[in-house]
């Protein structure tokens, strides 16, 4: 569980760059990722699955409790 923990900040940390960098949400950025209203530069790639897999490692964390 410690494991999941630290890769989860690690994940938000990455995540966070790259809010910083597009200065908007990862939340807002997947919605439009995920609606085709951005292209497909590998920063933008990389980010929607960083969005993913922090979203599956919440969840995986939320069930083991």
């Amino acid at each position: 569980m410690d494991t999941s923990r630290s890769q989860l900040r690690q994940f938000e940390n990455d995540l966070a760059e790259f809010e910083r960098r597009y200065h908007m949400t990862s939340s807002d950025f997947y919605t439009q990722y995920a609606n085709g209203q951005t292209d497909d530069r590998m920063d933008f790639v990389e980010w929607a699955s960083l969005v993913q897999m922090a979203d599956k490692l919440r969840q995986r964390i939320q069930v083991l409790g």
